[in-house]
């Protein structure tokens, strides 16, 4: 075997890739945009957790969240392995892709912003 294709990831599949002669030609006819996919459609895979307001703030400006507060959508199993990521959901909206960190002294894990979205 001299090597390997991916064929798919999550819901992607080989056959809906596009290459990059056909991504400058739609680029070119303006027609790119149909082609692009969102980021809550790339990360729908990744198990997700809704914060409130106060801990969309905190995770915006950079600062961690004690996973112990937030409300785990689905996918989403605790305790957590130190190192997994997940979506954080502010509203429905994808705020931010957050990583699991260690726990603490008191064994509440922590949630990093490795990502952070504008809106």
């Amino acid at each position: 075997m001299s090597f390997l294709v991916r064929t798919a990831t999550g819901d992607f599949v080989l056959e809906d890739a596009l290459t990059l002669e056909e991504l400058t030609r739609h680029a070119q006819s303006e027609a790119l945009g149909e082609k692009i996919v969102s980021l809550e459609q790339v990360t729908r895979g990744m198990a997700s957790m809704h914060i409130d307001g106060g801990q969309a703030r905190r995770i915006s400006c950079g600062q961690t969240i004690t996973a112990a507060a937030v409300a785990p959508g689905a996918g989403t199993r605790f305790p957590a392995p130190a190192g997994d990521v997940v979506r954080l959901l502010h509203r429905g909206a994808l705020l931010a892709i957050g990583k699991l960190t260690d726990k603490t002294d008191d064994g509440l894990q922590i949630i990093k912003p490795v990502k952070v979205l504008q809106r």
